[in-house]
């Protein structure tokens, strides 16, 4: 399982504990932990009712379990997948900034999916718009979700011993009434029924990072946005795949183009978790060892 710091900063890094050898430590330590949730569990949960049909299931992308004794503090940053944050025991207080505010941040450089900002002593001479924009404010107790939408930057904090549940998913365009006919909408589904579609997020970051910058972009571009740990992931042969037309360009009609399976066999174990202002794409390896 994947262990951090209560206290999330831009350059933490985890690491891996046992299950088992975190539950002995976590009520006296100053660690949290968040993974997926191990297959074995999956048998042991269900998938809320409000997303059973309608076509999230077809984009799934991550199930994870939050654990801590309370007391974190995450950092200041964005998902670009929708989420729905359940909690399971303890408190979380979450400040949630609108998609169409980010614009207003004044990112910097070294900004992407995370804002390089105290949490606990906020520099208005380097980010002086977090002083007027609107927020939002949400106090989540057990027995209550919180969805977030994609692309919406916020920053959490936990209380009391803290057990959570979030879903990811990549967005929908529109809803799919069709996936809804027939079904029963009170029956429970399963989280081991279920399967991650990476194919259908990498589909989806490539597309919003070619969008950003007018709908295509030359090889050594992409090659030179599209990082995992500072290294290019979209190599040559890759390229060729994903380049339909041998124009040495990418575009959104090719991304839109490709299956998923094919994109997921060019890309395994990788999902494209990140796209800043900037059009800096990042990406992280998608094993895990729960």
């Amino acid at each position: 399982m994947q262990v951090d710091s209560k206290k999330e900063v831009e350059d933490s890094h985890s690491e891996d504990m046992k299950l088992v050898d975190f539950l002995q430590r976590y009520k006296h330590s100053d660690l949290y932990m968040v993974d997926r949730i191990p297959k074995a569990m999956m048998k042991e949960l269900y998938l809320p009712q409000s997303l059973a049909c309608g076509g999230f299931t077809q984009r799934l992308q991550d199930i994870n379990l939050w654990l801590s004794n309370g007391g974190t503090t995450s950092t200041l940053h964005m998902d670009n997948m929708d989420n729905l944050n359940c909690m399971i025991s303890g408190t979380k207080d979450w400040f949630l900034l609108e998609k169409h505010v980010n614009e207003k941040l004044n990112l910097h450089h070294d900004d992407g999916e995370e804002i390089a900002v105290n949490v606990d002593r906020v520099d208005m001479y380097r980010y002086p718009a977090l002083s007027a924009i609107p927020w939002w404010s949400a106090k989540v107790s057990p027995g209550d979700c919180l969805y977030v939408p994609q692309g919406w930057f916020h920053q959490v904090r936990s209380h009391g011993r803290n057990m959570a549940v979030n879903i990811w998913w990549t967005p929908m365009s529109t809803f799919n009434h069709s996936d809804c006919s027939g079904r029963d909408y009170c029956a429970n589904v399963q989280l081991s029924t279920l399967k991650f579609r990476p194919g259908i997020q990498i589909r989806f970051v490539l597309k919003t990072l070619l969008v950003e910058y007018g709908g295509e972009l030359p090889k050594e571009m992409v090659q030179s946005l599209v990082l995992h740990y500072e290294e290019s992931i979209i190599t040559d042969s890759v390229f060729t795949e994903f380049d339909l037309n041998n124009d040495g360009w990418l575009s959104v009609a090719e991304i839109e183009a490709i299956k998923d399976t094919t994109i997921e066999v060019l890309l395994p174990d990788i999902q494209l978790h990140g796209v800043n202002t900037y059009g800096r794409c990042q990406a992280y390896n998608n094993t895990s060892s729960a």
